[in-house]
This record gives structure tokens, C-alpha cells and sequence, in this order.
């Protein structure tokens, strides 16, 4: 009776065992493979792509599985040390890509670049995610051979931030300014806060625009002239972005400084990359220096709460 039971469970332990020899997908040959991923062993390139088409197994070994100590093995140490490697070359091959990125213009503001540096402005741009960088709406028209700015106009007497969209370099400051009151294109609302500005005389009006890339307590504005044209009253500036102009009465320039003679010759000298973008490892890109994102702060010096219009 032993002896009966003893073969039986023989018989049973090589049936076992030439059940795991076969293969696991079509259950006739003997295997031959395993499975990097899910360790099922299979006998030919046959059954190996009828698996991967069956359980959706891409046969690639995970990387991050659990492995417990007493199974820790060289060549486990090996693999994770490798898999840290990989991790840190993406990651560093992520910050090229960034800096690429930051270096390639798109080709209209590659024009406009192009078109601000003849004509002796210093044409800055920030980096993409910023505010002013994605809602300025500037370009060179080639067909005319002008530049459209985005002008903001700041109104501190009205508490009034508008933002005038493609206006062209041609035309006198003053200009510029009359089309912002223009009843026929205005905002209704914009006209009404304005109101205080289309009574007067434009000659009584100071156009002052800021000097980019300055600490914050130190700003300093030019002094525009009114009948000249953007194009002239930009050469020889910094414009970041856009330009933005504060209209002001007679009693309010007072609170404004100047930029004197000598600082504009030294107003031009920003670190900046080759396309023109500001470098972000500069001093420049500080939260002292940089211009805020938000612009309704930097309104007027006596910090007026400012409302934007736009049309």
C-alpha cells in the first residue's frame, strides 16, 4: 500500500513538473522564454506576441517593482542604480529643453525684434508665462514697414488702466492719445471715466513713460513729446514688452522723477539673451528689478487703486 502511494505521488510530482516546463500560452511545447514583466514562460516569438496581444503584457521589465531583502540581489542593486541614472538624464535633458525653448522666437516676433532694433529701440521681451509676455499683441508689418504697438495708457487723475491694441508707430503721441477718446470706438465706460481728460487742452497734458529694468524705489519716467511720433519718442529707449504711457495733468508730474540726460545713455545696458528675451539668471529677473506681472500696481506713484477698461 506504501509502495502504491509512494509511485503515485511520484507520478503526480513529474506531472507537476512537466506542467511548469510547458508553456504557459499554447500548453504543447516545452518553454524556452520568460517574460521580463510578468514572468510568464512561453516556447517561441509566436507565443510570445499572442501573450502580449492576450493580456496586453509590452514585455519590459518594471523597473520600480518590489523585490524583498532576502531576494536583493547585485544585479537588483545594479538595475536600480541604472534606473536612478536614466531618471536624472531626463530630468537634465528637461532642463535643455527649457532653455531651448527660451531662445526660439516665433517668426513675428522675430521681425519685430529686427524692426525695433533699426530703429534704435531696445525691444525686450519676457519669458512666455508672464502676463505682459502673453497679452502683448505688438507686431511689425512688413507690408508697410511699421510696427503696431499694444500701448497701456495710465490715467492716475481717473484711476483708469486702458490698453490700446496695435497702434501704429506713425503717429504723434498725441494722436495716439486721441484715438483713445474717440467716441466712435471708445468704451462707453471708458469715456465716462475719462471724462476729466477730453475737456481739456492736449498741449496742458504730460505723456511721461517709465524706465524699464529699474528697482521699483527707484522709478524714473521720460518726458514724451506729444507732437512727435512713437517711433521717435522710443529710439534710444528700453520698451519691455510694450510701452505704457502716464497721461498727466500739470499738478501731477511733480510726483514723477525724470530720467536725466546721463542715465539715458545708460539706460540701454541689459543683460539679455541673443534673441532678445531678458536672462533669467540675471539680476534683472529679481522681484526688485522686474517689472510686476500685474500692472495695476505700478499705475501711478501715489498707489491709486486702478481699474482696468478694455475695449
Amino acid at each position: 500500500m506504501d509502495a502504491v502511494q509512494t509511485q503515485t505521488e511520484e507520478i503526480s510530482d513529474n506531472n507537476n513538473t512537466l506542467h511548469k516546463n510547458l508553456c504557459e500560452q499554447c500548453h504543447v511545447q516545452p518553454s524556452k522564454y520568460t517574460c521580463p514583466r510578468c514572468e510568464i514562460r512561453t516556447c517561441s516569438l509566436g507565443c510570445v506576441k499572442s501573450h502580449k496581444v492576450d493580456s496586453g503584457c509590452d514585455g519590459i521589465r518594471d523597473k520600480t517593482a518590489y523585490i524583498p531583502l532576502e531576494d536583493f540581489s547585485d544585479i537588483n542593486l545594479l538595475s536600480d542604480y541604472r534606473l536612478l541614472e536614466d531618471v536624472a538624464r531626463v530630468a537634465e535633458h528637461g532642463k535643455r529643453d527649457i532653455l531651448m525653448k527660451q531662445h526660439r522666437k516665433p517668426p513675428f516676433l522675430q521681425y519685430l525684434t529686427k524692426a525695433a532694433y533699426k530703429r534704435n529701440i531696445r525691444f525686450r521681451t519676457m519669458p512666455f508665462p508672464m502676463y505682459r509676455r502673453k497679452k502683448n499683441n505688438s507686431i511689425y508689418y512688413r507690408k508697410i514697414d511699421s510696427i503696431l504697438w499694444d500701448i497701456t495708457w495710465v490715467f492716475p487723475h481717473s484711476a483708469v488702466l486702458h490698453t490700446e491694441k496695435r497702434t501704429s508707430e506713425k503717429l504723434l503721441v498725441s494722436e495716439a492719445f486721441q484715438n483713445v477718446l474717440n467716441p466712435n470706438t471708445a468704451n462707453a465706460i471708458l469715456l465716462y471715466k475719462l471724462k476729466a481728460y477730453r475737456t481739456v487742452d492736449v498741449k496742458t497734458l504730460s505723456f511721461y513713460m517709465k524706465q524699464e529694468l529699474r528697482s521699483k524705489e527707484k522709478n524714473k519716467y521720460y518726458n514724451l513729446c506729444a507732437e512727435e511720433s512713437l517711433e521717435k519718442n522710443l529710439s534710444g529707449k528700453v520698451v519691455l514688452e510694450h510701452p505704457i504711457i502716464h497721461v498727466l495733468f500739470p499738478e501731477e508730474t511733480s510726483k514723477y522723477s525724470l530720467v536725466s540726460d546721463t542715465e539715458n545713455l545708460h539706460s540701454n545696458n541689459v543683460p539679455t539673451s541673443h534673441s532678445g528675451e531678458i536672462l533669467q539668471g540675471s539680476e534683472m529677473t529679481k522681484d526688485k528689478h522686474i517689472v510686476p506681472e500685474n500692472e495695476v500696481t505700478e499705475a501711478a506713484p501715489d498707489e491709486l487703486p486702478i481699474m482696468k477698461i478694455n475695449n
